[in-house]
């Protein structure tokens, strides 16, 4: 080991020494790429800036216009490297970096968050009829680009495009993800074919994340059509396989509404008093609501009564605390406390929505 450690720093310092000194536009193309490889991106990027300087007619120039762009990239200084990037794809149309070029030029601007640039960019590269290597990601992030920027029929197309063309990419089974997603309108009704893309997803994922994400637009695809049995199962399934993940945490009080509006009222007491012990303070007058709702419906009217008192006495908002008050009025009177029931629902505040049961 320390033999390797003596040769690679003798190695290293042939390099720097030659640095100082090469003598032709070749040498120093090599010095450029023998720092380059060695991740060395603030020296190497000296020396390709050096040698295009001369001339960006050298030989091998569109790989040192490319190399520069990665340094600057890898450097953090996107205007330079987004300069260079642009330099190859524009100016040397039979280069073999030309496609990776524009690739990462428009990755750049996606990374930074600047959708709107990034999009034509992809767009222009994907009109060069890139290689598979570059066009699968290129279609794949060019709909995530549309998709956020509120294009979702030109996202469709191009997650389309990746399952039709690219059916083996590793990008197929996210565009599915988001394709699914997409089928989804505005007014959170399910499309015709979100359930059977996200099972698809589901099939072929490797990926806890996009299992688990798949699992859960399932559960609210399902909750949202009023099938709580199917929800409430789907909802059980991220719990129990997916504890960590980002979906989950926000989990919790969803599945154990999906459990009290599918019957499985003891599944949902029992999340609640699980959630109860860990859940922020904010979150707790909603829990003791929950909690409160499923004790009543499994005639622990006692418990009932108190844990709507809790929620009264919470720093709950007025329509929650307004709702328990009713159910708790509701338990009295089950109860026959006909005269308790009725000073109850003497402090209720009346609505168009409650009035007529009050």
């Amino acid at each position: 080991m320390r033999a390797l450690v003596t040769v690679m720093g003798l190695h290293l310092s042939a390099l720097i020494a030659f640095a100082q000194d090469p003598t032709t536009a070749t040498e120093r193309h090599q010095l450029a790429d023998g720092l380059y490889a060695r991740g060395m991106y603030e020296l190497a990027a000296a020396e390709y800036e050096a040698l295009l300087g001369e001339s960006d007619r050298v030989a091998g120039a569109d790989a040192a216009y490319f190399r520069l762009g990665e340094c600057q990239r890898h450097r953090g200084n996107l205007s330079a490297a987004d300069k260079a990037f642009k330099r190859v794809f524009e100016k040397y149309p039979d280069s073999a970096f030309r496609h990776r070029a524009g690739f990462r030029r428009a990755k750049l601007f996606m990374d930074a968050d600047k959708l709107e640039s990034a999009v034509p960019l992809y767009e222009a590269l994907l009109a060069t009829e890139p290689p598979p290597d570059i066009a699968e990601p290129a279609h794949y992030h060019l709909g995530d680009a549309y998709m956020q920027t509120a294009k979702p029929a030109k996202a469709k197309r191009q997650f389309g495009i990746v399952r039709q063309q690219f059916p083996d990419s590793p990008f197929t089974v996210y565009a599915t993800l988001k394709l699914a997603s997409l089928e989804t309108d505005a007014s959170g009704e399910p499309g015709l074919d979100a359930v059977t893309l996200f099972n698809e997803v589901l099939g072929k994922s490797t990926s806890d994340r996009v299992s688990a994400e798949a699992i859960f637009q399932l559960a609210e695809i399902r909750y949202a059509r009023g099938e709580f049995d199917k929800s409430a199962t789907l909802f059980e399934r991220l719990l129990k396989e997916f504890p960590e993940d980002q979906r989950t945490a926000g989990a919790w009080m969803r599945a154990a509404w999906v459990a009290l509006k599918a019957g499985l009222y003891a599944d949902a007491l029992k999340t609640a008093e699980v959630s109860m012990k860990v859940a922020q303070p904010e979150l707790m007058p909603d829990w003791l609501y929950l909690k409160a709702n499923a004790e009543r419906q499994l005639s622990l009217n006692e418990e009932a009564i108190a844990t709507y008192d809790s929620v009264l006495a919470s720093s709950g908002t007025e329509r929650l605390k307004s709702a328990a008050q009713e159910e708790k009025a509701h338990v009295l009177y089950r109860m026959g406390h006909y005269v308790d029931a009725a000073r109850e629902a003497l402090e209720i505040t009346l609505t168009d929505d409650n009035r007529k049961d009050v």
